[in-house]
């Protein structure tokens, strides 16, 4: 095959894979859940362009080939498969496949993450068998410099707006090309990649300076942030392993890591984010114990004095944490929200504590229901409408479309045998990394890439993985995967495939992915730009036939954010009722938002929101007995929602049948005896109602 089209399908390959990671930058205000959808529809097209390019290089040359001995990638692929049919089987698999606008994730989310573990690993491993190609060391260092510019860029966006991207951007460019020149000029190279990262460190310092109780960043909210930063302290302390293993006074490099490592733990205690905490603690404490137990090497001594003084840190934490958690809480000195104060509320009478305890004990009852195969990926929203717990969960958070315990979700999502093969996932990662036969890997790199993957775990334990937190994770997983010592044949091309064969297989490849990213990312990103303009623009608008026509192109899409748009419209009442919008389009507006929410509830009448917005618009707009229809609806599928049950009783009354309504109100009050919120509504419904007669 020609070198040429190898070295053209190499560059767009790893091009698109060092650039995915940096769709965290994007945000696009103009769409919906614009710090998530922006960031996943750039990340689908970058890894369909890898993806794409990767499987005509598979094509060309047998070095991108993957076994399937390597026991992390079969494992990978048997949870795929599983994940599959749990989906296929499931309550919802058209959610279950396409997820939603707020959380882009479903099996086309995971699908995504599959490929770019797959086309990385491979990269990775075409580097173990061929020395001549050095990407591991450009996508690590890539992504340490990516971790400094996400926490700081939001903050820049204040002095500069839409240029601080640009910067960033900029930056992340010149660090990759000092990368690629490191290969030739090792000492130039080092000197401006460590200068880069200082000067990131001092920038970073900026996000320090914003006026939030706690921090967060331009890839969303403080709970990702701490999770970025737990992951970037891993890496940073995974390099410094790397300069000590040298055995060479690098000065410059171990003073750059060690910055980095603080500076990374002050974003931690920025975000007040508990679990995130945890899991480096526990982390850390794994690591520093096995670098007791397992490390003699002289060069690791530093280490070595360095885990002893966590494992002192911890001892000493706990202790504070059981002798001072009452003064701390009393105290005035620690500011309200700092990670201090929260650690210290942490207790099972705490609010959130108590609520999350009742959702872990909603997931099961729901994973108790379809055991094997769950409910199928984005379908946790049915268990918590099901088997919610009116009298522990009346004053929390009313729709939970996750466990917020990432093995909770993967049993509802993918049942039993969903949550082996995700733990056998981090078996077989744990296996690969530890294996006698791994020679890629010295002693204090393997225990800190295992303390990274046991502080994913446990801080995962409290909460549920994004994009952010997911390409972290994946790519230590292909990191390892890469570097399993499986048998790889170095013949130039076991199978004879003709360039022509290839040429045709690569124009079909790319006219398919054309075709799916049409699909799955540029008509979505356009109806939801629409409905973002329209929803922004309606209240000045005065051409009623545009109106209409903007309403009628939204509601004929037919795609994966169909249900958000329809939510949302149902529950946007005051374009409905403000008298200042036309009255043709405002009658238009609720007249066509009920007939598709009427015919999205005909086909999907397991859906309790959607029935339980379309009741309460048509109980604002006066129409009460379709109204009672619809909420009747909603409580068959959540039967304790003591929500429907006070719009029920409201609707009733409304209707004129008081005694229909303060049975609707009882009914409540006996699912949440302590909701006093409910207890004086009946009262004052049962007086209003004695008195009028």
């Amino acid at each position: 095959m020609n070198k040429s089209w190898i070295r053209v399908a190499e560059f767009v390959t790893l091009g698109a894979l060092l650039f995915a990671p940096m769709s965290l930058l994007f945000i696009d205000h103009q769409l919906l859940f614009p710090y998530i959808s922006s960031k996943n529809f750039i990340w689908r097209i970058l890894i369909t362009i890898a993806t794409t390019s990767w499987v005509t290089l598979v094509l060309m040359d047998v070095r991108y080939r993957i076994s399937w001995r390597n026991p992390l990638v079969l494992v990978f692929g048997l949870f795929m498969i599983s994940i599959l049919v749990s989906n296929i089987t499931g309550i919802d698999s058209y959610r279950s496949f396409w997820s939603n606008a707020e959380r882009m994730d479903g099996y086309i989310g995971l699908g995504y993450l599959f490929a770019y573990f797959l086309v990385l690993t491979s990269m990775l491993r075409a580097q173990v068998v061929e020395q001549s190609i050095n990407y591991a060391r450009m996508l690590w260092l890539g992504a340490g410099v990516l971790a400094i510019a996400l926490t700081y860029q939001s903050s820049l966006s204040l002095a500069l707006g839409d240029w601080a991207p640009l910067l960033v951007l900029s930056y992340i460019a010149v660090g990759w090309w000092v990368m690629h020149l490191a290969n030739d000029n090792e000492s130039l190279g080092k000197v401006v990649f460590h200068g880069l990262l200082s000067i990131g460190v001092w920038l970073g310092v900026i996000a320090f300076f914003q006026d939030k109780t706690r921090a967060d960043s331009i890839i969303g909210n403080p709970i990702y942030l701490a999770s970025y930063a737990v992951f970037s302290i891993f890496i940073a302390t995974y390099y410094l392993g790397q300069v000590f293993r040298l055995g060479k006074t690098q000065s410059q490099a171990i003073v750059t890591y060690i910055l980095l490592i603080v500076f990374f733990m002050l974003v931690l205690f920025q975000t007040g984010t508990r679990g995130a905490l945890l899991g480096l603690g526990v982390g850390g404490v794994v690591a520093s114990v096995l670098t007791l137990v397992q490390v003699r090497e002289a060069q690791y001594r530093y280490f070595r004095y360095l885990a002893i003084t966590i494992l002192g840190i911890t001892v000493v934490g706990i202790a504070a944490f059981v002798g001072l958690r009452q003064t701390v809480l009393e105290s005035d000195f620690f500011e309200k929200g700092s990670l201090v104060q929260r650690v210290a509320k942490i207790s099972l009478e705490d609010r959130t504590t108590k609520h999350r305890l009742v959702n872990w004990d909603q997931a099961i009852d729901g994973w108790q229901e379809r055991p094997l195969f769950g409910w199928g990926q984005e379908n946790y929203i049915h268990v918590f409408s099901k088997y919610y717990q009116a009298n522990k969960m009346y004053d929390g958070e009313q729709w939970f479309d996750r466990a917020h315990n990432m093995f909770l979700d993967w049993l509802v999502f993918g049942g039993l045998f969903g949550l082996i093969l995700f733990v056998a996932i981090i078996a077989a990662s744990l296996y690969v990394l530890w294996h006698h036969d791994n020679r890629s890997f010295d002693p204090m790199a393997r225990i800190v890439l295992t303390g990274a993957i046991v502080a994913y775990m446990v801080q995962n334990f409290f909460a549920f993985d994004a994009l952010p937190t997911a390409i972290w994770f994946i790519s230590i997983l292909a990191f390892i995967a890469a570097s399993h010592p499986e048998q790889t044949s170095k013949s130039t091309n076991p199978v004879v495939i003709k360039q022509s064969v290839v040429i045709i297989a690569t124009l079909g490849l790319c006219i398919s992915s054309v075709v799916w990213l049409h699909y799955s990312v540029f008509q979505p990103r356009t109806s939801m730009h629409l409905y973002m303009t329209m929803m922004r623009t309606t209240p000045q608008i005065t051409d009623v036939a545009t109106a209409h026509e903007r309403l009628d192109t939204l509601l004929a899409y037919d795609n994966l954010f169909t249900q958000e748009y329809l939510e949302q419209l149902l529950s946007r009442p005051s374009i409905y009722l403000n008298e200042n919008i036309d009255a043709d389009i405002r009658n238009y507006y609720a007249e066509r938002t009920i007939i598709r929410s009427q015919e999205f509830v005909e086909e999907n009448p397991h859906i309790t929101r959607v029935s339980l917005f379309l009741g309460d618009l048509l109980q604002k707009t006066g129409n009460y007995e379709l109204a009672e229809l619809y909420f009747k609806q909603a409580l068959s599928t959540s039967p304790d929602k003591i929500h429907i049950l006070w719009l029920l009783a409201q609707n009733s009354v409304a209707q004129g049948n008081v005694e229909l309504g303060i049975t609707y109100l009882e009914q409540a009050a006996a699912l949440a005896p302590d909701y006093q919120a409910t207890q004086d509504a009946l009262l004052q419904l049962q007086s209003d109602y004695a008195s009028s007669q």
